[in-house]
């Protein structure tokens, strides 16, 4: 199991697309998280 999740910090400002990348809940993030899970195996 990996997390994804926002982690604590305080809030910051921007266009939803660049705080989507900013805490790593972009599409690109969530496939490297995927990845280091099935490397795992």
């Amino acid at each position: 199991m990996e997390m994804v999740a926002v982690k604590d910090e305080f809030g910051q400002s921007g266009t939803p697309e660049q705080l989507m990348k900013h805490y790593q809940l972009d599409a690109a993030a969530i496939v490297k998280a995927a990845e280091k899970v099935l490397l795992r195996k």
